[in-house]
């Protein structure tokens, strides 16, 4: 349910940004890490692995991208400042809403990215989007709900757009 999923979010998320920023990178960045010659730093590996995310999505300045799940917000707050994408990103963590918010202002991209904070299962439906990302929340939704969760992104994204999905797990 929203209210045990709030719970437990809060439980593990909003525990502090500071006990987070003891062993993230400086952006927070709280997903696998791509390093591709194995010398790269953290900070690195994560930056690779946006980039190499956002490659792959074929982002065009001007589109619209939702990250859902979007933790400390920055994908978002890199795809507004670097490819001039519109971006909006969805968490239910309040911590990590306020640090997204503060990331975008440091990357100077008010205007062209916002952060909702809100359960998956009410971003509203009023608007589609180029791209939809998911980068290992999917795992949150779990196997009962996620045929309704992919409905959801379909209703979500125009008829050409793409859609990512990146899931931890055996």
């Amino acid at each position: 349910t929203e209210a045990s999923d709030l719970k437990a979010i809060q439980y593990h998320y909003d525990v502090s940004n500071e006990f987070y920023a003891e062993w993230l990178d400086p952006a927070m960045v709280y997903s696998c890490a791509y390093f591709e010659h194995g010398n790269e730093t953290l900070a690195e590996a994560q930056q690779k692995k946006i980039d190499h995310i956002l490659t792959k999505l074929r982002l065009q300045p001007g589109q619209r991208l939702l990250d859902i799940g979007c933790g400390w917000g920055a994908l978002v707050a890199h795809m507004a400042k670097y490819y001039g994408v519109e971006t909006t990103g969805v968490t239910i963590a309040q911590a990590g809403a306020d640090w997204a918010n503060r990331q975008i202002k440091e990357y100077g991209a008010e205007g062209k990215a916002r952060i909702l904070r809100m359960d998956y299962r009410d971003i509203p439906r009023d608007r589609k989007y180029d791209k939809i990302t998911c980068l290992e929340m999917a795992e949150h939704v779990g196997i009962k709900y996620f045929k309704k969760f992919m409905q959801q992104i379909y209703d979500m994204l125009e008829d050409d757009g793409l859609f990512y999905m990146q899931i931890a797990g055996l």
